[in-house]
């Protein structure tokens, strides 16, 4: 006979929702290391399985949240997954988490999947706007987008449901206006292209916003595409093989703008390569989040993203929207930091 929750609550004696928390596998736990461990030690030894149907008969809700993302290769997609997972459980939910291809039928079934295993809310990391808009008029055309609270992050969605962003404004300001005051005689950036998931979407829109407002007649969009978007060693060589075909002629003087760390490593890597050091007339910016930029050398110009402040407003507007499912549509943004080193 399968155990519950509330029966290991009672062998190891505290409440029911501290077991709770804790085979949820919530970090802040109000109970001490050894109920913690004794907890699970019961957990393990009496086979307990959590019992969803059971939960939902009983309160209405399963406790889950589903999570449909693709992109997981980009950092900023895994690092926004961890911490929402991380976020989810401390608040008594338990994540589903579906990894999609980017075709509009698998990200179509990825969530009726997660709404076939009744989750309480649905978050969609990720989404941008497809060339013919024909996902996300699926989505609404079918009501998915209405079953259940739905949160867009990542996304190139700003009025279709609740969402949350991170906005580059300041980047774009920091950038054109030290830009303005350099002598670029050309410009050329590096944006990666999938069909309906891209982790690098907001990335992208500041670059050619920037492209747009300096307005310089010498300017080349390298489109990177991704040949296989499930693996990660493809995505890199894509970027490679695009980075050196489009690096054989290096202009002086060109501005070259990245919306991923490993495209402006490799390119800062090529410029180096040719001339011995750094070109004082050309600069490298990288506009996610990539740790590694501040460690080459030279340093390289980035982005940094904060995502403990972006998980918690995710989180706040999905709790906002479950406990108050009729207000009008929420919109939030994060602003992205720039940091500027010796590329720029």
């Amino acid at each position: 006979m399968a155990v519950s929750c509330k029966q290991i609550a009672e062998m190891a004696g505290v409440s029911r929702q501290a077991a709770a928390s804790v085979l949820n596998g919530a970090e802040k736990c109000l109970v001490s290391k050894e109920k913690k461990e004794l907890i699970l030690k019961l957990a393990g030894e009496l086979n307990y399985v959590r019992n969803n149907a059971a939960r939902t008969l009983v309160r209405g809700k399963s406790g889950l949240v589903g999570i449909l993302s693709g992109g997981f290769h980009v950092k900023r997609t895994g690092l926004f997954i961890i911490n929402m997972d991380k976020m989810l459980r401390d608040a008594g939910f338990l994540p589903v988490i579906i990894y999609t291809r980017s075709e509009c039928p698998s990200i179509v079934n990825g969530i009726r999947s997660l709404l076939q295993q009744n989750v309480d809310a649905l978050i969609i990391n990720g989404l941008f706007p497809d060339k013919k808009g024909n996902t996300i008029s699926t989505l609404k055309n079918q009501g998915l987008l209405d079953m259940v609270p739905t949160l867009l992050t990542n996304s190139g969605h700003r009025a279709e449901c609740d969402t949350v962003y991170f906005n580059y404004e300041k980047v774009i300001e920091q950038v054109c206006t030290k830009a303005a005051k350099s002598s670029f005689k050309s410009v050329k950036s590096f944006i990666r292209r999938s069909e309906n998931f891209a982790g690098t979407y907001e990335a992208g829109i500041a670059i050619q916003q920037i492209v747009k407002n300096l307005n310089i007649a010498d300017s080349q969009e390298i489109a990177i595409y991704s040949s296989q978007p499930l693996s990660a060693s493809d995505y890199k060589t894509d970027i490679l093989s695009e980075v050196h075909k489009s690096m054989q002629n290096i202009v002086p003087g060109t501005l070259y703008l990245c919306d991923t760390g490993f495209c402006a490593i490799q390119v800062t890597a090529l410029l180096l390569k040719k001339h011995g050091k750094f070109p004082e007339d050309s600069a490298v910016i990288a506009f996610d989040h990539t740790e590694n930029c501040g460690y080459f050398a030279p340093g390289i110009s980035s982005v940094e993203l904060d995502f403990d402040s972006f998980t918690q407003k995710c989180w706040e507007l999905l709790k906002c929207r479950m406990d108050h499912p009729d207000i009008p549509v929420q919109t939030a943004d994060i602003q992205a930091d720039f940091i500027e080193r010796e590329t720029f």
